[in-house]
This record gives C-alpha cells, sequence and structure tokens, in this order.
C-alpha cells in the first residue's frame, strides 16, 4: 500500500515537472517571437487592416490578376496605392510608422523585401543586395535558392536587420538536401534602407542583440 502511494506521488511529481518544462519552453518560445519589433499582417483582397489610425486594404482585377495595395493615414483625404503585385504580400510598419515594409513572394521560389516611404510612396529593395551577399558568402552553386527575411528596424529608422536563409537546395533526396543545407547556416545582415546597401555581415550568422 504503502509502495503503491509512493508509485502514485512519483508519478504526480513526473507530471508536475513535465507542466513546468513545457510553460518554460512555450515562455521561452515566445519572448524569442517577440525578440523584433515587426508584425506582418496578410494582405488579401477585399479584407481591410486598421492599424494605430491608418487603413489598409488590397484590390485583384479578375482579368490580370493584378493586386493593388492601398494605405490612408490619419491625414489623407482618400486611399494612396502603394503596391502592385501578381501573388501576395505581407506588410510591417515601423515603430514611427514613417515606413511600410512589404515582404513580397513574387514566384514559388523568391521572395523580396521594398520599404515603401509613407511620405513620398518611394520603394526601396532592401533584400537583394543582402541575399547576393549572402550567396557569395556561401558559395551558393546557381541551382540553389536563398531568401531574406526581416526582423527588426533600428530605432534611427535607417537600417534594417535581415536573416538570409537557404529556402531551395538542388538535392536529390531528403537526406541529400539535409546534409546540404548544414552547409549554408542562416547569417544576419544589416542593411541601409534608403539604397539597400549591406552595411554589416556577421560572420559568425547572428548579429549581436544591440546591432544598430
Amino acid at each position: 500500500m504503502r509502495a503503491e502511494k509512493r508509485c502514485r506521488s512519483l508519478i504526480v511529481l513526473v507530471a508536475l515537472a513535465c507542466i513546468w518544462v513545457s510553460t518554460n519552453v512555450q515562455a521561452q518560445s515566445e519572448a524569442s517571437t517577440n525578440a523584433h519589433n515587426l508584425t506582418f499582417l496578410g494582405m488579401t483582397p477585399g479584407q481591410v487592416f486598421h492599424v494605430d489610425g491608418f487603413e489598409l486594404s488590397e484590390t485583384v482585377d479578375p482579368g490580370s490578376g493584378l493586386r493593388r495595395d492601398f494605405i490612408q493615414g490619419p491625414s489623407d483625404a482618400q486611399p494612396r496605392e502603394f503596391y502592385r503585385h501578381g501573388r501576395g504580400i505581407s506588410v510591417a510598419f515601423s515603430s514611427d510608422h514613417r515606413l511600410l515594409l512589404v515582404d513580397d513572394n513574387y514566384t514559388t521560389k523568391l521572395s523580396k523585401l521594398v520599404v515603401v516611404d509613407l511620405g513620398t510612396l518611394q520603394q526601396t529593395d532592401v533584400s537583394s543586395n543582402a541575399v547576393q551577399a549572402y550567396r557569395h558568402d556561401a558559395n551558393m552553386g546557381q541551382r540553389n535558392w536563398a531568401n531574406a527575411r526581416a526582423l527588426e528596424f533600428s530605432p534611427s529608422g535607417d537600417r534594417l536587420l535581415l536573416v538570409v536563409e537557404v529556402t531551395y537546395l538542388d538535392a536529390s533526396t531528403a537526406q541529400e538536401a539535409a546534409k546540404e543545407s548544414a552547409l549554408f547556416p542562416p547569417r544576419n545582415y544589416v542593411v541601409n534602407i534608403a539604397s539597400g546597401a549591406v552595411r554589416e555581415s556577421y560572420v559568425d550568422g547572428v548579429a549581436p542583440k544591440q546591432w544598430y
């Protein structure tokens, strides 16, 4: 009887330990997810987003499939078109709402990041130079593909932290792909928002917390 009681107590302790570990891992995961300052919205034709006084919307031409995206701010008399594309985008504001970052998945294998200045609606490709630098740094073959993801604007809004990673490998088996992917670890880059030029490349792959 005593042994049975001891066994039950042990089961309860193990269960509590598992719950604690699970909660801890979840909390750490959430913290890492929120470590950067970008929140993306997936634009969809007919759907309207309201964010901090801004209204974002998208239309699609049923004949051509061309999608047009609009924004109307607190001081705008009417919506202004800020982007055109053919597949699908998601967008994120800078913290001062001066810039809009567009993540454009323009082909099945390739994407690009474009910053739109909301004052002038001028667009700047901020990912191509970083991807090119990664391909050179990693000595990637022409049949492999890499893309950039945006992580964080600098507080001054003049730089953007990116991570570039392999998204497609020309491999015939899963084992071959896994082996090849180990040769191309993700790497962080800091780019100039005005030009898209690479300002910093982190050889060890990861930018320090105070990268700006």
